[in-house]
This record gives structure tokens, sequence and C-alpha cells, in this order.
């Protein structure tokens, strides 16, 4: 959480795009029936709303 807070506006944007890429793939590793770990949904999904939460606070 704290590397994210000092991360500029356009390294957030950027991550959140490769957190959503990430969480495309994990979910096409399930539907193709490889083994995937189900943890990590729920991280990127965390991951990508404390930064769209930064975002949106930043915004204000």
């Amino acid at each position: 959480m704290k590397e994210l807070r000092d991360k500029t506006v356009a390294d957030l944007e950027a991550k959140v795009i490769e957190n959503r890429k990430q969480l495309l793939d994990l979910r096409f590793q399930l539907k193709l029936g490889n083994k995937v770990k189900t943890h990590m949904f729920r991280k990127l999904k965390r991951e990508i709303a404390m930064i769209k939460t930064m975002l949106e606070e930043r915004a204000d």
C-alpha cells in the first residue's frame, strides 16, 4: 500500500491496466482447465480497487 501511494497517477493507471490483463489471463487459464492460483483473483481485484480509490482521492 505504501509503495502505491508514492507512485504517480500515470503509474497507477498503468498498474490498473496490468492487473486487469493478469486477471483476464487467470480467467482464461481457469477455463482451459490449467492449474490456477485462485487466491490471485481476490488479490488482483482488491489491488485494482485500492488503486482506483487512490486515483479518486487524488482527483478531488
